[in-house]
C-alpha cells in the first residue's frame, strides 16, 4: 500500500444531479402507490405521499404541482396544541419500591397493575403537532395540459413545475429561503399577460382569513382541538407582486389578471418562546410575519433565489455518492419506486434515497428552534399521529443518527439544545416523583418540555430516555472534540442524568448486581407466571446497557476534563457493579434479565440489541460471542416478521451493518424500499414517520464507513452488488473527512483529511495501517 500526502482540494464533491421527477401532479398518479391504511386512516391523504417537501428548519411546505388549483400544505415548527399537560405525580418511590419487591417475587401481574393504577397517570391526548394551513393557487381553465414536468432539486432546495396549454408554457418555481425565513412562488408564461389566477390561505379548523391591502391575505390562528388544549398562536401572510397586470384582494383572496410574471412572498410568525414555553410571547406576530415579507421584496427574484440556493447547495453538497457505473435510470420517480417494489434492481435509487435522507435533515434541522418531530415538519393533519411528537424511546434519537456522519453538524445543533433544556425540566418529575436527585425523563415529550409518567406501563414506565438521548453530546464530541462545549454543555447536563441512576438503582436480592427497575423494554411485552402478557420487569437488557453506556461515557468525559472527585469513583463503583446482558440457553441476548419469553416474537422495537447500534458495547473483534447472540435475536425477530414499520427496518440495517454482513444489509435495504418507501421517498410506519428515512440513511453510512472503536473501517458491508463506487464527505470519530473509492468490491483509494491532527487507523478488508496525522492535513491510501 502506498501513504501520501496530498492537497485537500484533490477530493471534492462532484456536481452530480439528484432531481426527483415526475411527469403528472401528485393527484394523478397511478393509485397503486398506496400505504397500508391502520388506526390512524382518517389522517392518510394518498395524493399527500406524492407531494414534494421543502423546508428552511422552521417552514415546511408540500408542493402537490397541480396545474387548476395549486396546493402547497403548509407547517411551522411551533404549531402545538397546548395545555393543559400531565404534571409530576408525587410520591410514588413507596409505590415504585412495592413493585420491585413483587417483581423479585415473581408477582409481575400484581406489579404491572400497582403501577399501571397507583404509579401512572393518563396521558392528555390528542395535544398534537399540526398544520399551519394551506395555500392556495387557483388558475381557471388550466384543468387541461399537455408537456407536463415536476421536479424537486435535491441539491438546490426549489420544487419546479412546467406544463403546456394553449400553446403557452406555464412555469412554477417553489423554495422555502433558508436565507429569509420566507417561502417563495416564482410563476411565469411563456407569452405576456397570460398569467391569472387568485390567492389564498386555508385552515380545517381555528383560524380566520382577511384581506390585508389590496395585495395580500393574512390567517391568523391559534392550534387546539376545537376549542379544547389551546397552544400556540400563529400568523401567516402571502403577498403578491407581479411585473405587469393587476392585482386586488376579493372577498379573502388576492385576484391577479393579465400578468407575465408573479412571485409571491409568504412568510409567518408565532407567539411560542422557546426561553420559557409557557410564557407566551408578546410582541405582534403580524408584524413579524409582515417585517420579513417587506425586507424579501426589496430584492429582485433571482437574487432571493440565489440566496437561498447558495446557502442550500453549499451543505447539500458536502457530500456525493455512487453505488455503481450502470447508466443512470430515467424515469420518473413513481415508476422507479413501482419497479423496486417488483424487484427490479436500481442502484442509483439508493443513491438518491440517501441524499434524499440528508436534505429532509436540512430541511427540518437547520437554522431553527425545535428538534425535528416523528413527521420532521411536515404534517398535514389536526390532530396527526402520535401527536407528531418527540418519541424519544428511539425515534428522534433515529432522526439524528446522520447528523454527524453524513457532515451535517449543524442540523445536530436544536436537538441538543432542546435536551438541554428537557433535563431542566426532568429535575421537577425526579424529585417529586422518584425521590431521586438529578433528572429523568420518559418515553416521549413535546415542545412544552414535559417529562411527568404519563401513560401505559408497557411504554410509558421507562426512565432511561434521557440517559439514550445524551449520547448525541458525546457523538458531536467524538467528531469536534470541542472541549469547551463538553465543560460547560455536556458535563452538567450529563451529571444530573447520572444523579438520578445513582439513586435509581436497586441491587438485585438473587445476584447482588445494580439493575433498574421496575421498567419496560419498549415497547415489548413477557408472559407472567400466570401467563398473562405483562411488560415490567427488573434488569431488561436495554436499559442496562444504556447505563453501562452513560456512566462509562461520563467517566470518559471526566478524564478528558481533569475532573476527579467522590461522585466519578461513585459512578465506577457502580458501573462495575452494574449486571449486564447474558445469553439464553437457546444462545440468543436476552431481552429481560429473567429469561422471560416474549408475547410478540416479531415486535417492531428491538430494544436489547442497543449495544449493537446505536451503541457499540458489542462488536465483532472484541464480543464475538456477544454478536452472535444478538444476530441470533435478530434472525428470530425477522422470522417472526419484524420489520413492518419503517423505522424499524431501517434499524435492522444498521444492525447488519455492524454485524459487518453487506447481503444481508442490502436485503433488508431493499425490503426497507420496497415495503415502507412511498412514492415521493418518504418513509412509511404506516403512516408518514421520517425516522425510517434518516434510519436509512445512517445504514448506507455504516454500510460504507465505520469509526465506532477509534479506527476508520473502510467499507465494512460493502454487498457485491455495490461492485463498483465511491462516496465523498463522509465524517468519522476523531475529526476526520474520508472519501472512499471502490471497484470489484476492492478499495481503490481512500481520502482522509484531518481536522485536529493525532493518530489514525485505517482498516479495510483485512488490511490495517496507522496514519500520523497534523491539522489540516489529507492523507490517500492507496491498496497495493
Amino acid at each position: 500500500m502506498k501513504v501520501c500526502s496530498v492537497d485537500p482540494k484533490i477530493s471534492t464533491p462532484s456536481q452530480k444531479e439528484y432531481k426527483v421527477w415526475y411527469n403528472a401532479p401528485a393527484d394523478n398518479i397511478a393509485e397503486e402507490f398506496h400505504v397500508e391504511k391502520n388506526k390512524f386512516a382518517d389522517v392518510i391523504d394518498m395524493n399527500w405521499y406524492l407531494a414534494l417537501p421543502l423546508g428552511n428548519g422552521r417552514m415546511g411546505g408540500m408542493v402537490f404541482g397541480r396545474t387548476e388549483k395549486e396546493r402547497i400544505q403548509l407547517n411551522e415548527e411551533s404549531v402545538w396544541a397546548g395545555l393543559p399537560r400531565p404534571e409530576p405525580k408525587e410520591g410514588m418511590a413507596p409505590l415504585i419500591q412495592k413493585a420491585r419487591e413483587l417483581i423479585y417475587a415473581g408477582e409481575y401481574d400484581e406489579a404491572q397493575r400497582l403501577i399501571g393504577e397507583e404509579v401512572m397517570q393518563p396521558d392528555v391526548r390528542p395535544r398534537s403537532y399540526q398544520t399551519m394551513g394551506d395555500l392556495y393557487m387557483e388558475l381557471p381553465g388550466h384543468d387541461t395540459y399537455t408537456d407536463y414536468y415536476r421536479d424537486l432539486d435535491l441539491a438546490t432546495g426549489v420544487a419546479s413545475v412546467r406544463y403546456t396549454k394553449d400553446d403557452v408554457v406555464y412555469t412554477r418555481q417553489v423554495f422555502i429561503s433558508t436565507a429569509d425565513n420566507v417561502l417563495v412562488v416564482r410563476m411565469t408564461s411563456s407569452e405576456p399577460k397570460k398569467l391569472a389566477m387568485n390567492v389564498t390561505l386555508d385552515r380545517s379548523e381555528n383560524a380566520e382569513i382577511t384581506a390585508l391591502g389590496q395585495d395580500a391575505v393574512v390567517m391568523r390562528g391559534q392550534a387546539g382541538h376545537g376549542d379544547k388544549n389551546k397552544g400556540v398562536k400563529f400568523c401567516t401572510a402571502v403577498r403578491a407582486f407581479s411585473r405587469d397586470g393587476s392585482v386586488s384582494t376579493e372577498q379573502g383572496k388576492v385576484a391577479i389578471k393579465d400578468a407575465t410574471a408573479v412571485t409571491l412572498i409568504l412568510s409567518c410568525a408565532t407567539d411560542y418562546n422557546i426561553v420559557t414555553p409557557l410564557e407566551p410571547l408578546t410582541e405582534d406576530i403580524l408584524t413579524v410575519a409582515e417585517k420579513r415579507i417587506a425586507d424579501a421584496a426589496e430584492m429582485p427574484y433571482a437574487e432571493l433565489l440565489k440566496r437561498h440556493s447558495d446557502i442550500h447547495n453549499e451543505v447539500f453538497r458536502r457530500m456525493d455518492i455512487a453505488l455503481t457505473d450502470d447508466a443512470a435510470v430515467n424515469a420518473p420517480m413513481d415508476q422507479r419506486i413501482h419497479d423496486a417494489k417488483a424487484g427490479k434492481v436500481d442502484h442509483h435509487l439508493f443513491e438518491m434515497y440517501f441524499q434524499f435522507g440528508r436534505y429532509m435533515l436540512m430541511g427540518s434541522s437547520m437554522n431553527c428552534q425545535l428538534p425535528t418531530n416523528l413527521q420532521g415538519i411536515w404534517n398535514a393533519n389536526i390532530p396527526s399521529a402520535w401527536d407528531s411528537d418527540y418519541h424519544i424511546n428511539i425515534n428522534v434519537q433515529m432522526n439524528y443518527w446522520i447528523a454527524q456522519t453524513a457532515n451535517l453538524a449543524e442540523c445536530h445543533e436544536p436537538y441538543l439544545r432542546f435536551l438541554r433544556d428537557l433535563a431542566e425540566s426532568g429535575k421537577e418529575t425526579a424529585e417529586k416523583t422518584y425521590g431521586c436527585r438529578g433528572t429523568v425523563a420518559h418515553y416521549t415529550t413535546d415542545l412544552w418540555r414535559g417529562t411527568a409518567l404519563a401513560g401505559g406501563p408497557q411504554y410509558g414506565m421507562w426512565v432511561v430516555a434521557l440517559a439514550w438521548c445524551c449520547r448525541d453530546f458525546f457523538e458531536r464530541y467524538h467528531f469536534d472534540g470541542d472541549k469547551v462545549a463538553l465543560k460547560e454543555e455536556v458535563y452538567p447536563v450529563v451529571k444530573e442524568i447520572c444523579l438520578f441512576f445513582a439513586d435509581w438503582l436497586c441491587e438485585h436480592p438473587r445476584t447482588g448486581k445494580l439493575v433498574s427497575g421496575p421498567t419496560t423494554s419498549p415497547e415489548n411485552a413477557f408472559y407472567s407466571n400466570n401467563g398473562n402478557p405483562v411488560a415490567l420487569s427488573m434488569g431488561p437488557s436495554m436499559d442496562q446497557q444504556i447505563i453501562s453506556e452513560l456512566f462509562d461515557n461520563f467517566v470518559f468525559m471526566c478524564d478528558e476534563l481533569g475532573i476527579q472527585d467522590d461522585f466519578v469513583e461513585e459512578i465506577k463503583d457502580k458501573r462495575a457493579r452494574l449486571a449486564q446482558p447474558r445469553i439464553n440457553k437457546d444462545g440468543r441476548l436476552a431481552e429481560w434479565e429473567e429469561g422471560l419469553r416474549e408475547v410478540r416474537p416479531n415486535h417492531r422495537h428491538i430494544s436489547h440489541l442497543y449495544g449493537v447500534f446505536p451503541g457499540c458495547m458489542f462488536d465483532a473483534d472484541e464480543t464475538p460471542e456477544y454478536i452472535e447472540a444478538c444476530k441470533k435475536s435478530l434472525a428470530r425477530r425477522l422470522e417472526a416478521g419484524s420489520g413492518h414499520t419503517g423505522w424499524s427496518r431501517a434499524w435492522i440495517i444498521n444492525f447488519y451493518a455492524r454485524f459487518r454482513d453487506g447481503e444481508k444489509a442490502l436485503e433488508n435495504l431493499n425490503a426497507l424500499m420496497e415495503k415502507a418507501t412511498s412514492a415521493n421517498l418518504l418513509d412509511i410506519h404506516p403512516p408518514f414517520q421520517i425516522d425510517g428515512n434518516f434510519g436509512g440513511t445512517s445504514a448506507i453510512c455504516e454500510m460504507l464507513l465505520q469509526s465506532q472503536k477509534s479506527c476508520l473501517h473502510l467499507l465494512p458491508a460493502l454487498p457485491k452488488a455495490w461492485d463498483c463506487g465511491k462516496i465523498e464527505g463522509l465524517k468519522a470519530r476523531g475529526g476526520f473527512t474520508v472519501d472512499i473509492y471502490w471497484q470489484n468490491n476492492r478499495l481503490t483509494k481512500a481520502v482522509v483529511k484531518s481536522q485536529r491532527g493525532g493518530l489514525c487507523r485505517v482498516k479495510w478488508q483485512g488490511q490495517e495501517i496507522t496514519l500520523e496525522t497534523e491539522a489540516g492535513g489529507c492523507y490517500t491510501v492507496v491498496p497495493e
